[in-house]
């Protein structure tokens, strides 16, 4: 099957190996410190707050966030910040860090299913193009509730 489908994983040590070895053969990831990264993916495998794109059998984009309070995000996107993970309840924001498209019409569906799965949170983000050597980005959108189910 050549559908691109969407899917979340369960917290387990295969889960974290397969995304962590997804993510660090790719560009900004491929040079983070494993031990970061490792601990990014742990988090987001065990709050959920991730989506893995699979081609067939083939992962093809993940996207992880973590929620945070909007005067973090702030701080964060100014640069001002670390990101310091909130608990269950007290979402006002969810930044997202970890994202990867292998394939262009893998981008929205990724965007599309966050969304669906986190309506009505705002979502941050920093855009680096290290690969392209563009100037990063520095961005917010607003999430409202998805009008179809995908």
């Amino acid at each position: 099957c050549n559908e691109i489908r969407m899917t979340t994983l369960k917290p387990s040590h295969a889960s974290l190996g397969l995304i962590f070895n997804y993510l660090s053969k790719r560009k900004p990831f491929a040079d983070h410190t494993a031990g970061s990264l490792a601990a990014a993916i742990r988090v987001q495998l065990e709050t959920q707050n991730h989506l893995l794109a699979l081609k067939g059998d083939v992962i093809v984009g993940y996207a992880g966030w973590v929620d945070v309070t909007k005067e973090n995000a702030d701080d964060w996107l100014k640069g001002e910040s670390q990101l310091g993970e909130v608990s269950a309840g007290k979402t006002e924001v969810q930044a997202l860090t970890l994202f990867v498209a292998d394939l262009k019409d893998v981008t929205p569906k990724l965007i599309r299913g966050a969304r669906d799965l986190n309506p009505n949170i705002k979502v941050v983000f920093r855009r680096g193009y290290e690969q392209t050597g563009k100037i990063a980005k520095k961005q917010g959108v607003g999430n409202v509730v998805s009008s179809s189910k995908r």
